[in-house]
C-alpha cells in the first residue's frame, strides 16, 4: 500500500476480485486445509486489504469506493449450484460484509459488489466444449459474460453516487 501511495499519492477505488473455488457438495468431503485457503483468498484477504485502505483513504478526506466481486452462487438455494459449498459460503460472507460495512462507513465510503454468473476467463479453457455450451445454455442471453462487461459494471457503480449497500447481479439472466 505504501508503494502505491508513494508513487500515485492517492487511492480512489479498491476492487477486491480474488477467488478460489473447491468443488465440494458434502460436508464430509470438505478438506479443512483447502477450506482455510479458500476463505483466506475469498474473504480474509479482501478484509485485510480493505481495512488497510480504509485507514489510508480516511486521511485523504474525500469520498471513495470499495468494490467486491461476489457471485450469484452466494445463495445456492436460489441459483442451484450446490456443488461448491465452501465457495458459496465465502461469497455469502462477502455480501454480508458489503451490507454491514456500507452502513458502518457511509456516507464517505460506498461499498458495493457485483455478482456475476460465468465470466469468460482462461479458467474455462480447460473445460470441454460440451461443458461450456451447458454453462452458456443456462443463461437467457446464451453467451459468456466478458471481463470487459464486468469492468463496465464496476464503472457504472463508481460513477453513480446513489449506489451503495448493493450487490448487483450480472448474470445474463441465469436460469435453472
Amino acid at each position: 500500500m505504501g508503494k502505491i501511495i508513494g508513487k500515485y499519492w492517492t487511492i480512489d477505488i479498491v476492487i477486491n476480485n480474488a477467488w478460489e473455488l473447491w468443488p465440494y457438495n458434502s460436508l464430509e468431503k470438505i478438506e479443512m486445509d483447502e477450506q482455510e485457503n479458500l476463505m483466506r483468498t475469498n474473504l480474509f484477504w479482501p478484509i485485510y486489504i480493505s481495512k488497510k485502505v480504509v485507514k489510508i483513504l480516511k486521511r485523504q478526506n474525500k469520498k471513495w469506493h470499495i468494490l467486491f466481486t461476489s457471485s450469484i452462487h452466494w445463495n445456492p438455494d436460489k441459483w442451484g449450484e450446490e456443488k461448491c459449498i465452501p465457495y458459496c459460503i465465502s461469497k455469502a460472507w462477502i455480501n454480508n460484509l458489503v451490507w454491514i460495512w456500507a452502513r458502518d462507513l457511509s456516507p464517505d465510503i460506498r461499498i458495493n459488489a457485483i455478482a456475476p454468473w460465468i465470466v469468460k476467463t482462461p479458467i474455462w479453457d480447460e473445460d470441454s466444449e460440451e461443458s461450456k455450451k451447458n454453462f452458456i445454455g443456462k443463461t437467457l442471453i446464451e453467451k459468456w459474460i466478458s471481463p470487459e462487461e464486468i469492468v463496465k459494471w464496476f464503472l457504472f457503480i463508481i460513477r453513480n453516487e446513489a449506489i451503495t449497500w448493493d450487490v448487483l447481479y450480472i448474470n445474463g439472466r441465469h436460469r435453472l
